[in-house]
C-alpha cells in the first residue's frame, strides 16, 4: 500500500527522510541512456498492523511488499519492502527526466469470460489502469493489507531531496469505508457476518470495475467493460462473529470508486449484511442516505444489524430474507453460480447459448438451464402456477427502502396438487387449456388476478424487486417483478421470464443479458 497517514478529509503532512543513492546519475545515463533514482515515501517507522482509530485525526496507511509505483506513466519500480511498513524506498532505472509524476494503482486484477465467444478478458492495474474487483475476499478484518489489490490508488509529484533522491506523498484518489457492524445481543457468538454487499443500484454511480487512470485520478471504464455499481466482500474462514459493540478491530475496510464531492447531494448506498446463525442465513439491508463518498476521504459506517433483523420480524418478511437474497439476487440468464449480474453483465455474456423448438414438450434437459437458473421453474411448471392466477399485494413490505414493498402472491405447488388443479405427474407438462403449443408474439401466457379469501400457508410471495437493464441500473422497484424461468427460447439471445405488476401476470421471452431475479418453486 501507499503512504503514511490519510486524515478523514485529506492527506496529513508527512516527514520525508533523506537517502543517498549508490550510483550517480551521470554514470548510468552515459552507459545505458537511463538513470537510477531512489524515491522515498513515508516515515521510517515500521508498523505491522492497521493501528489508529477512525475518530483520531490521522488514519494510517501502509506500504506492502508487493507494492510498486509508476514514474511518468512509463517506468514501474517495485518497493524494497519485505513486510508491511509505513515507509517505502523505490530504486530503479528511469527513462524520463524530472519532474517525476508518481502514480500508484496497486496490484488489482480481474478476469471474466464470455461464454458465447469463449473470450476471456483479464485486466490488471498498471500505469493507466485501475482495477477495483466487484467480488473480493477479506482475510483479516480491521486491517488494510488488502487495499493494494482492491483499488487503493494515488498520485504525487516527487521533490528532490538529494542527488538522485526524491521524496513524495500520495494524494489518494479512491474513497475508503470503515464498516463496523454489531449485534448487541450476540454474547453467545451465534451470529456470524459472512459478507457485505455494497451497491448504489445505479450505473451512474459505479463502485467497482476496470477504469482508466491518470494525474486526474480514476476515469471511465476501460474498453469492453461497463463497470459495476456493486461490490461484494466475502469474509474468509466462514465469517467473523459480530461484535456486541462498535469495534474497529473487526471492521470491514473497503476501497470504492468515489461518489460525488463533499458538497454534492448524497447518493444512497445500500449495505446488505449476510448473517448466519448456525441454521439460517439472513440478508439484512441498511441504507446510508445522508453521506457522500468523495475521493481522498474515509467514511466510518456503523450498523446495528440486530435492529434490521427485528424490523424484518416486526414487518413479517423474515421468511423472505432467510430464503432468498432479494436485494442482490439479479442475474443474467443461467449465469454461473457466484456470478451475479454486476459481474457478468460487463462482458455482455450470453450464457448457455442453446436453442429449442417452439413446442415445449420436446425440450431436452441438456438445453435447459444448468447453472444459476437450474432451480427456477420451467415454462410448463409456470403455466400451472398461473392457472388460477395470483394476488397483487401493494402493501407487503420486503425491505427497508421506500420503494421496497409490493409484489405477487402465488399458490404453492403442494396446494396445486392437493386442490386437484394438477397432479404431480402432470406438473412437468404444460397446461394445454391455457398455453398454445406454438408461441407467437411476445406474450406467451397471461395469468389472471384474483383476491384470495386469506393468505394462508397455501400461498407464497414474490417481491416486486424490479430488474436491471443492460445499462446496469435498477428499474421499476416496487412496481414490477421480473424472474427467470429455467427454459431458454428458440432465439439464442433470449430466455423465458415471469413478469408481474398490479395489472397482471405474464410469461414472455427476453434478452438473456438483462438482470432478473432467481427463484425456486414453492
Amino acid at each position: 500500500m501507499r503512504i503514511n497517514y490519510l486524515s478523514l478529509t485529506a492527506i496529513a503532512a508527512i516527514s520525508l527522510y533523506m537517502t543517498s543513492c549508490s550510483q550517480g546519475e551521470d554514470v548510468t545515463a552515459s552507459t545505458t541512456g537511463k538513470q537510477t533514482v531512489t524515491f522515498l515515501s513515508g516515515e521510517k517507522v515500521t508498523r505491522t498492523s492497521m493501528g489508529g482509530n477512525y475518530t483520531d485525526a490521522n488514519f494510517p496507511f501502509y506500504w506492502e511488499k508487493n507494492d510498486a509505483i509508476w514514474v511518468n506513466a512509463t517506468d514501474e519500480i517495485a518497493s524494497n519492502n519485505s513486510e508491511t511498513a509505513s515507509y517505502a524506498l523505490f530504486t530503479g532505472e528511469i527513462t524520463t527526466s524530472s519532474p517525476y509524476l508518481i502514480r500508484y494503482t496497486g496490484t488489482g486484477n480481474y478476469s471474466s469470460k464470455n461464454n458465447l465467444t469463449n473470450k476471456t478478458l483479464t485486466t490488471k492495474s498498471d500505469a493507466n489502469t485501475l482495477v477495483i474487483p466487484p467480488i473480493q475476499t477479506l482475510s483479516i478484518p480491521g486491517n488494510t493489507v488488502h487495499f493494494g489489490a482492491t483499488g487503493d490508488c494515488g498520485i504525487a509529484t516527487a521533490a528532490a531531496n538529494n542527488v538522485n533522491t526524491y521524496g513524495f506523498k500520495l494524494r489518494h484518489k479512491a474513497a475508503y469505508l470503515i464498516i463496523m457492524p454489531r449485534w448487541p445481543n450476540n454474547t453467545a457468538g451465534n451470529y456470524l457476518l459472512k459478507s457485505i454487499i455494497l451497491t448504489t443500484h445505479n450505473s451512474n454511480y459505479l463502485l467497482s470495475g476496470r477504469f482508466g487512470f491518470n494525474e486526474n485520478g480514476i476515469g471511465s471504464p476501460v474498453s469492453d467493460t461497463n463497470g459495476s455499481c456493486t461490490i461484494k466482500v466475502n469474509i474468509a474462514n466462514g465469517g467473523i462473529i459480530l461484535p456486541t459493540t462498535t469495534d474497529q478491530t473487526k471492521s470491514i475496510n473497503v476501497v470504492i470508486k468515489p461518489i460525488g464531492t463533499a458538497t454534492s447531494t448524497p447518493v444512497p448506498l445500500y449495505c446488505i449484511y449476510e448473517v448466519y446463525d448456525g441454521t439460517n442465513t439472513y440478508f439484512i439491508e441498511k441504507i446510508i442516505s445522508d453521506k457522500s463518498f468523495p475521493e481522498n476521504t474515509i467514511t466510518p459506517i456503523t450498523a446495528n444489524i440486530e435492529t434490521g433483523y427485528k424490523h424484518a420480524v416486526d414487518n413479517h418478511y423474515l421468511d423472505l430474507i432467510t430464503t432468498n437474497n432479494i436485494y442482490y439476487n439479479y442475474n443474467q440468464w443461467d449465469a454461473p453460480i457466484g456470478e451475479p449480474y454486476y459481474v457478468s453483465h460487463e462482458m455482455a455474456d450470453n450464457y448457455n447459448g442453446t436453442t429449442i423448438s417452439n413446442d415445449f414438450t420436446t425440450v431436452s434437459t441438456t438445453t435447459m438451464a444448468n447453472k444459476g437458473c437450474a432451480d427456477c421453474p420451467t415454462y410448463n411448471e409456470m403455466s400451472w402456477y398461473m392457472q388460477n392466477g395470483g394476488y397483487w399485494d401493494a402493501n407487503k413490505i420486503w425491505g427497508t427502502g421506500e420503494k421496497e414493498k409490493g409484489g405477487m402472491w402465488f399458490k404453492k405447488k403442494a396446494y396445486l396438487f392437493s386442490s386437484g388443479i394438477v397432479t404431480e405427474k402432470n406438473f412437468t407438462r404444460k397446461h394445454n387449456n391455457k398455453v398454445s403449443t406454438n408461441i407467437s408474439g411476445n406474450d406467451l401466457f397471461i395469468g389472471t388476478i384474483e383476491e384470495p379469501k386469506d393468505l394462508s400457508d397455501n400461498w407464497f410471495f414474490l417481491p416486486a424487486s424490479g430488474s436491471y437493464g443492460t445499462n446496469g441500473t435498477l428499474r421499476q422497484e416496487g412496481a414490477i417483478g421480473d424472474y427467470w424461468l429455467s427454459t431458454p427460447y428458440i432465439n439464442n439471445g433470449s430466455a423465458l421470464r415471469l413478469g408481474f405488476a398490479k395489472i397482471g401476470i405474464t410469461v414472455t421471452f427476453n434478452s438473456r443479458l438483462l438482470g432478473y431475479g432467481l427463484w425456486s418453486a414453492k
